[in-house]
């Protein structure tokens, strides 16, 4: 992440948490936004060090959306 950072013209937000990153993104996000959440695709795990951990961006992403629709 910090090669990355680097390159960067503006601050940016790091989020080592991947849920916790697509949270920060959808809570920040207006209806003219468009959040890209890149990387995993369809799989329902996260591999960390050879680990398999339960984790889908997909649901991630529908928990929080009904949540905001919900709240207005």
């Amino acid at each position: 992440m910090a090669d990355i950072k680097k390159g960067m013209q503006r601050p940016a937000q790091v989020i080592h948490s991947r849920p916790e990153a697509i949270a920060y993104a959808i809570k920040q996000a207006s209806e003219q936004d468009v959040v890209v959440i890149a990387g995993k695709g369809h799989e329902e795990y996260q591999e960390i060090q050879g680990k398999r951990w339960p984790m889908s961006d997909q649901k991630i992403v529908k928990d929080l959306l009904s949540v905001k629709i919900s709240k207005g």
